[in-house]
């Protein structure tokens, strides 16, 4: 029997743009201890989500208005995705 796997690196129009703001978050305010090496766009097939992951296997991800990095207990160490949450 074969498996599907999970994650992929084919993104359609609306991962597309989860990407641009994940990308533009990471730009404007950078991820939270996450580590730029050997980055790559992921989407779990699965969820839909659209997460960045690195050689270490670290997760960034959007939740909601902010980039956050995961770790097995969740969420760690949100950013602001954008400078009007600053005001």
């Amino acid at each position: 029997m074969k498996t599907q796997v999970v994650t992929t690196t084919d993104f359609g129009y609306t991962e597309r743009k989860e990407l641009i703001n994940l990308f533009t978050a990471w730009n404007e305010q950078g991820l939270p201890d996450f580590y730029n090496d050997e980055i790559t766009p992921m989407m779990n097939r699965n969820s839909g989500s659209v997460f960045l992951t690195n050689a270490d296997y670290q997760t960034a991800m959007m939740t909601g208005q902010q980039a956050c990095q995961l770790n097995d207990e969740g969420c760690n160490e949100c950013q602001p995705a954008d400078d009007e949450s600053e005001v």
